[in-house]
């Protein structure tokens, strides 16, 4: 092989080795791109939704709804109550609006007077039958946690003064109507 063939063979190798770097280097930086752009549009859609939320928290802080700082904090639109504030509101002439989502056997082991069951398993098919007047609905299963989801069901679709009974049944000392 000639002086000149082995030179040019160097080059092209060479060559071909930047050409390849080069292109490994703008893979990677496609790749950065990609990472940083589906962080900004994960960002974009959380700042939507945060836009969104607020939009409706004025809604209801114009319609007079109580609007709690901890709801605001934790990106919910219905409130808290403990058990004592159910308790409070049967013994005033406020005649609340309670919601269970217990199970049938729950349900007939003992609940509150003048409560309606809409057990969990069938909540989002029978939430057209909640009232939607001005009154505070009470929403109560046997901890908190299933009356939390009904109620962020309920706030979701516009209701109103909506409160997850902290603490549930476990934690009623009340009376309660057996079946």
């Amino acid at each position: 092989m000639s002086t000149a063939a082995l030179i040019i063979a160097l080059v092209a190798v060479f060559y071909a080795r930047s050409v390849s770097g080069r292109c490994n280097d703008l893979e990677d930086r496609v790749g950065e791109l990609r990472r940083s752009m589906m962080g900004r549009e994960a960002e974009v859609e959380e700042l939507e939704k945060t836009v969104s939320f607020l939009h409706k928290v004025a809604e209801r802080f114009a319609k007079g709804v109580e609007i709690d700082p901890l709801m605001v904090r934790e990106k919910r639109l219905y409130g808290s109550a403990t058990v004592a504030d159910l308790t409070a509101a049967f013994e005033s002439n406020e005649a609340p609006y309670v919601i269970d989502v217990r199970t049938a056997d729950e349900w007939a082991a003992g609940h509150l007077s003048g409560a309606v069951h809409m057990p969990m398993d069938t909540f989002e098919k029978a939430i057209h039958g909640v009232r939607r007047d001005s009154c505070k609905t009470y929403v109560i299963c046997a901890m908190g946690s299933r009356s939390e989801s009904a109620s962020q069901m309920l706030a979701e679709r516009g209701y109103l003064n909506v409160f997850n009974v902290q603490g549930g049944m476990s934690g009623w000392r009340g009376e309660v109507v057996k079946d």
